[in-house]
């Protein structure tokens, strides 16, 4: 610690001291001749030469600590007596112009300077860190050395011849300097015995000399001027001047380098015991000398012989007193070692034992962490019980394990491992087995004799195990069962091994917490993902750049292109130039907070499609980013505009009804009026005009009547019908509009042509939609020829339309008959889709068996209807009986669109109810919509053969898994799925009758009574 310096007070005064010191020293070696004045000014010099020593000291006693400071503190109060009595002398001689004799004043203060500096060193001596007897017994030593040398100047000064001028006061006092010298000569050499190291070698050597010079001038000063009377020589005053210099040499700090807390090294038995040893021989040595020289020297002194003789005694005691106190250390110090050896032993079993059960510590923990790394990679709650018990058995070093879970007041075993596998598989009541009642109560349980426990029946299955150790198991603050680790051996479960398996289990419950979590987040992630793809608008997400970063697989209907190919591209890249400012001022608003609905125009490949796209913000996603939902609009506004269409027409149909109405009565008139001219006498020429008149008047009004029958709106009605009767009068209405196209027609009707059971309106409609077709493909090139032919065909009635058109390219004979698909600027892609529905509804098909550059021959197919019944009559049979899939709702998939119409088409005319998908996902998703009583799945389409779909289907809806009816399966598919199939291509009463029979409703419907219209 750092004392606190005056600012007044100088840092240091050593060099100045030093240098007057040095000076003083030149004066005494220069002053010729040696007179009184020189001495006075010589007195003058030392008495400030004093002071400044005082300072040194004073200023050196404030910055240092310990030894050191005790040692400047000795010198500063001795200098202080010293600058009393030189002061005292030097103002006698200026005041009296003559030097004192025998100065009994000085000789005081010279006195109480010695013995200041004694008193000082042996502070320093006592300054042990070690016990007080220590302590005692080093001052003891010291003191009875010091007395000894005193004893031998004693002896020295008594020798000398006497000075009767002195006085027997002033004689004491010379005799006390010398004393006190000697004595401080030999403190000092046991300073540095023991305290050399302390004080360091600059305090040392000059502390050293100092004294020296100091005993050797205070000799000569008591024997020349307290004894004799003479002036002070000169010799003392360098002497004096020396020590000043050596002993603030010894106090001044170094330069940079305060004088600082000393080292205070411990001072061992060892050492003070040589010190000790060396002190009592010193002082018996000095002792014989001194008796030696008392017994054989001069005049003999009683005094001086009873203070040897006492001198002895102490001498004899402390002797015996030192042999006493090593003996009796020895005797210690075996006990010591005793014990010393005792404890090592002692210790090091405590170190075996403390090592074994660190070691075992280090294994658990190991182990513990082995298993908090192998449940961290594992998301399956029953590979982390697993790994759990695993882990339990090897800490506990137990020879198996088994945990059971709790469910309906029972407890299952669900993990085993090593002797607990004979528990694999079993279930138990609660209350009758071990684990269940750990689990109740929630307390652990242990034992090391199973047989004398009452154990519950778990524990009776393991006949072999003898310890038992059971671990109630938690997860989110809730026992879901019991961990039971077994013995063979009887062996008694320690506190630390039970804690442990307890600090184990608290991990388990951590994990099975995290597991759960995970599987949770896992299923929903699943859902969410199913739904996303699954989800029959296109779903973008969209970052505030602009940039797509996830897109469905819907997307590819509305822009063209696969979801990988529009990851990392910008959403305005899909947009029309035209529609880019829209785009970016929608999506601004949207990353502003807002919700946006909007429409853009959007490329598809080389076409344009009509997207209506609603975004809003997604909360809390980092980027920022955006979720785009769109929707083809295209298709929705060609249907308005075909609506609106169909709604001109049926307006028109209305209106043609109407001028029919009106055209039909003057018509009549004019047949009336003709009959009546029939009756006059006419000429032939006459005759046969007014014949041409009424024959033509019946052809126009046969025309107005089929316009009447076409236009008037009416529920389908299903009946007998002659397919050359339906030509003839389909033919009357188009004839005018065809010879207009510069088209000629041919008529090839075969005779006694089947009727077929259909609806004639419904088969009208095909047959107009062939010929508009037919004509609109020949107007380009200015007309052509047009054939109706009509045949049998084993049981089918044919229609064959054929045309003398460009035909039709193979790329789009594939796609002709889906809905909205069209070659014509103004068509609605409707016609061919429409008609192809109702054909197939009837139980017919409608093919293009030739199309070439000389023309298109489309032909109808229909089952002929037997009015015997001996033959099924196909759609007839099916049409005239109730369906027994009437009221039911069927799932259909098949990736062909035009098959997904047809069925439906049917499912109108018979009653029940289609909800078509074109591949897997579209139809769990639709499961998890609706309620169906049964699907019928073309295994062709994407996704159906994937173990995904049916195992999906028949966990999330067993009992529409088991009324499935699969088509164009294998026999490994059948085998595999175990399910009913239906080979292709197949009729439509066939399909209904197969879903009946997985639906177990009755027998096949193909033998069915036909109904006639």
């Amino acid at each position: 610690m750092r004392r606190f310096h005056p600012r007044w007070l100088p840092t240091s005064l050593a060099g100045p001291t030093l240098g007057l010191c040095v000076a003083t020293l030149l004066f005494l070696l220069l002053s010729r001749p040696w007179n009184s004045r020189a001495a006075l000014t010589a007195d003058i010099l030392l008495v400030v030469q004093i002071a400044a020593a005082v300072a040194v000291a004073a200023i050196a006693a404030r910055t240092a600590t310990g030894t050191r400071r005790t040692i400047c503190l000795a010198i500063a109060i001795a200098a202080s007596f010293a600058f009393l009595g030189r002061l005292s002398w030097t103002v006698f001689v200026i005041q009296n112009g003559a030097a004192p004799v025998r100065p009994l004043l000085e000789a005081t203060t010279g006195a109480i300077m010695q013995f200041s500096i004694t008193i000082g060193l042996l502070a320093v001596l006592a300054r042990h860190r070690h016990r007080n007897w220590m302590r005692f017994e080093a001052l003891t030593d010291a003191l009875l050395l010091s007395v000894a040398v005193s004893m031998l100047v004693v002896q020295a000064d008594i020798g000398m011849s006497e000075n009767a001028g002195a006085s027997p006061l002033l004689r004491f006092f010379a005799i006390a300097w010398n004393i006190l010298a000697a004595a401080n000569m030999v403190l000092v050499t046991l300073l540095l015995i023991w305290r050399g190291d302390a004080i360091g070698l600059r305090i040392a050597s000059g502390l050293s000399l100092g004294l020296v010079t100091l005993a050797l001038a205070n000799f000569l000063y008591s024997r020349l001027v307290l004894l004799d009377g003479l002036p002070v020589p000169r010799s003392v005053f360098g002497l004096w001047t020396l020590t000043e210099i050596f002993l603030v040499y010894a106090i001044s700090p170094r330069l940079k380098q305060p004088l600082a807390e000393s080292r205070e090294s411990p001072m061992y038995e060892s050492e003070s015991a040589k010190v000790r040893t060396f002190s009592i021989v010193a002082a018996i040595l000095i002792a014989s000398w001194s008796g030696a020289s008392l017994a054989f020297g001069g005049t003999p002194s009683p005094l001086l012989g009873v203070a040897l003789l006492v001198f002895g005694v102490l001498l004899a005691l402390r002797a015996g007193h030192a042999l006493f106190t090593q003996q009796r250390t020895t005797v210690v110090l075996e006990h010591v070692a005793l014990a010393e050896r005792e404890l090592s032993g002692i210790l090091e079993q405590r170190v075996a034992l403390r090592t074994e059960e660190l070691a075992e510590a280090h294994r658990v923990l190991q182990r513990m962490w082995a298993l908090g790394q192998q449940i961290a990679l594992e998301l399956s709650p029953a590979k982390v019980l697993q790994r759990f018990l695993e882990a339990s058995v090897d800490v506990l070093r137990a020879d198996g394990g088994a945990i059971g879970l709790v469910s309906d007041e029972r407890i299952s075993i669900t993990t085993t491992y090593g002797q607990g596998d004979a528990l694999a598989g079993a279930s138990f009541a609660v209350q009758e087995s071990t684990l269940g009642r750990v689990t109740r109560n929630g307390n652990p349980w242990t034992t090391n004799d199973a047989g004398a426990e009452r154990a519950g029946q778990d524990v009776l299955l393991c006949t072999d195990a003898r310890g038992l150790v059971a671990i109630p198991l938690h997860r989110r603050a809730e026992r879901i069962g019991a961990m039971m680790l077994f013995v063979r051996e009887r062996r008694t479960i320690t506190d630390r091994e039970m804690a442990h398996v307890e600090a184990m289990a608290d991990l388990l419950s951590v994990a099975l917490a995290n597991a759960e979590l995970v599987e949770t987040l896992r299923k929903a992630e699943w859902r969410f993902r199913t739904l996303f793809r699954a989800a029959p608008d296109a779903v973008l997400t969209v970052l505030q750049s602009g940039r797509i970063r996830e897109a469905n697989d819907a997307v590819q209907d509305l822009v063209g292109l696969q979801p990988v190919q529009l990851v990392g591209r910008m959403l305005e890249d899909l947009v029309l130039p035209e529609d880019r400012s829209h785009l970016a001022d929608q999506v601004a608003r949207v990353m502003d907070g807002e919700e946006a609905r909007f429409e853009v125009r959007m490329w598809h490949g080389h076409g344009v499609r009509i997207a209506s796209l609603a975004a809003r913000l997604l909360p809390e996603a980092d980027p920022p980013q955006m979720l785009v939902v769109g929707r083809d609009m295209t298709a929705d506004r060609e249907m308005r505009s075909r609506l609106a269409e169909s709604e001109r027409l049926a307006s028109a149909g209305e209106l043609l009804a109407g001028v029919a109405h009106e055209v039909n009565n003057p018509l009549s008139t004019i047949s009336a009026f003709a009959q009546l001219l029939e009756r006059d006498q006419l000429t032939e020429s006459q005759r046969e005009s007014v014949e041409v008149i009424r024959s033509e008047t019946m052809r126009a009004s046969q025309v107005v009547r089929d316009l009447l029958t076409f236009a008037r709106r009416s529920e389908g009605e299903v009946g007998s019908i002659c397919m050359n009767e339906l030509v003839e009068r389909t033919m009357r209405l188009r004839m005018h509009d065809l010879k207009s196209r510069g088209v000629e027609c041919e008529t090839a009707l075969t005779e006694d042509l089947p009727y077929v059971t259909a609806d004639a309106r419904q088969i009208q409609q095909v047959l107009l939609n062939l010929l508009t077709n037919a004509s609109q493909a020949m107007t380009p090139t200015g007309g052509g020829s047009l054939r109706i032919a009509t045949r049998l065909d084993g049981e089918q009635v044919l229609l064959e339309i054929t045309d003398s058109g460009p035909g039709i390219p193979a790329e789009v004979r594939a796609h002709i008959f889906e809905p909205f698909f069209t070659t014509k600027d103004d068509g609605t892609g409707l016609g061919l889709s429409v008609s192809y529905g109702i054909i197939a509804a009837h139980g017919g098909t409608i093919t293009i068996p030739k199309s070439t550059a000389e023309g298109t021959t489309f032909r109808v197919s229909l089952p002929a209807y037997d009015p015997a019944g001996r033959t099924s009559g196909g759609v007839a049979t099916v049409l005239a009986t109730p369906s027994p899939l009437a009221g039911m709702r069927m799932l259909f998939v098949t990736s062909d669109s035009t098959m997904r119409g047809s069925v439906q088409a049917f499912a109108r005319l018979r009653g029940f109810r289609v909800t078509s998908a074109s591949d897997g996902a579209a139809a769990l998703a639709c499961v998890r919509s609706e309620a169906f009583d049964l699907a019928v799945c073309d295994l062709d389409a994407p996704g159906l053969r994937a173990p995904g779909f049916i195992s999906s289907l028949r966990s999330e809806q067993p009992p529409l898994a088991r009324k499935l009816l699969f088509l164009n399966a294998s026999a490994g598919d059948e085998a595999a799925f175990q399910v009913r199939s239906l080979a292709k291509p197949f009729e439509l009463d066939l399909m209904e009758g197969a879903a009946a029979g997985v639906l177990n409703l009755g027998r096949r419907v193909s033998g069915a009574t036909v109904m006639q219209s």
